[in-house]
């Protein structure tokens, strides 16, 4: 047995075509238990050859008053209430529950857009606008529901979780989309501005933690600043929805004013720099030494790498200049890593006797390089660290036979 929201979709389908004698049965067919509900009968033999003869206007006028009652009354609320409990993850009922047995929320907007569209053709059905202004309402409501908290949560908090601020600017994207869908675009500026709010502070917030590093370099806060970075894929899409906002209606650049979004991301984009020269520096500084742990370097390894993914990620036209320039840092830094590590392995092996501890060392933070720059897709960069391993190998391989 299918749910009213199931029954609407169906019938959305059907009302989409150009309808022949069955297809506007099978619509009255499926209304019916609803009209039934309003003690409105209809007669499942009115469709017939007369009817389809009548003038198109007044034959549809009439045939979209037989089905506005089941319409507005039942199967336009159910999908009203399926959409509001997509966003809220309930069930139309208010319990939750999961996905499996339900149609897809592209379905159920669809539906409710095109019966909406439908009925609206006659001026006289107003309770169907009335239904998508409610829904419009509704997305916004549960926009301020889910994010009221935010701004003051991420600023209270020693640093931004960025997976659960990205999941909340993922849920917002997709609000706007719904809405758009529905064709209510005035409540979508709203949430369009809530979801730069979020992004800005949050990406504000990042900056922050990134400076108090930068500013007293101790253990927690490096650990602080760490955690940020690490979040490579939540911070893009927080980077992401701050370009965007760039080109959004809001404050406009000018000669003497910078917009707050082009601020923030300008704050951020120099803490990231800062940043990534410090990181390459003291990843230089572990080159070969035996106090520092092959964890310790893949740690560090792993940061430069989500700041080159970070840096490079956006297309030229939204990256901000500052990013680009993190990105060729980056390059130059690794490159000049590569030298140190291939001339520590070959310098070590040509001692006499041979240090095989920093051999052993430098190799494996090598082998450690060679791995992200496969991973970075830039191994054209590991050609001279290649080669400076195998002169270690020609070295060492007569002494060791």
């Amino acid at each position: 047995m299918l749910t009213p929201a199931q029954d609407a979709i169906v019938l959305a389908g059907l009302l989409r075509r150009s309808l022949s004698i069955d297809d506007m049965r099978r619509a009255q067919a499926a209304a019916q238990p609803y009209l039934r509900q309003e003690r409105l009968l209809m007669r499942l033999d009115i469709i017939d050859d007369a009817f389809l003869a009548k003038d198109s206007e007044i034959q549809w006028s009439l045939f979209r008053r037989h089905l506005e009652p089941a319409l507005t009354g039942h199967l336009l609320p159910a999908l009203r209430d399926e959409i509001l409990a997509r966003v809220n993850r309930q069930s139309p009922d208010g319990s939750t529950q999961g996905e499996a047995d339900r149609a897809s929320v592209i379905d159920v907007i669809e539906a409710f857009r095109s019966l909406t569209e439908w009925l609206a053709q006659d001026k006289g059905f107003q309770r169907a606008r009335v239904l998508l202004r409610e829904t419009g309402a509704g997305l916004a409501a549960a926009v301020e529901t889910a994010t009221a908290g935010l701004p003051a949560e991420i600023e209270a908090g020693d640093l931004p979780h960025l997976g659960a601020l990205s999941l909340a600017l993922l849920r917002l994207d997709m609000i706007q989309w719904m809405l758009e869908l529905l064709g209510e675009t005035r409540p979508m500026a709203a949430v369009g501005r809530r979801a730069r709010e979020i992004a800005r502070i949050t990406l504000d917030r990042a900056a922050s933690t990134l400076e108090k590093f930068l500013g007293d370099r101790d253990l927690m806060n490096m650990f602080d600043a760490v955690a940020v970075i690490s979040q490579v894929d939540d911070l893009i899409v927080v980077v992401q929805r701050v370009i965007d906002g760039r080109a959004e209606p809001g404050d406009e650049p000018t000669h003497f004013v910078v917009p707050i979004d082009e601020q923030v991301l300008i704050r951020f984009a120099d803490a990231l720099w800062l940043m990534s020269d410090q990181l390459c520096r003291i990843v230089l500084r572990s080159v070969g030494r035996l106090d520092a742990s092959e964890r310790y370097f893949t740690s560090l390894m792993r940061q430069i790498e989500y700041l080159f993914r970070l840096s490079r990620y956006f297309n030229d036209q939204d990256r901000p200049p500052r990013l680009a320039e993190i990105e060729l840092m980056l390059k130059q830094r690794l490159l000049g890593l590569a030298d140190a590590v291939g001339r520590a392995a070959l310098d070590a092996a040509r001692r006499q006797p041979p240090d095989l501890r920093v051999v052993v060392k430098t190799v494996a933070q090598g082998e450690r390089l060679t791995a992200a720059f496969n991973a970075l897709d830039y191994a054209c960069a590991a050609a001279p660290l290649t080669g400076h391993l195998r002169q270690v190998q020609a070295v060492l391989g007569p002494r060791e036979g």
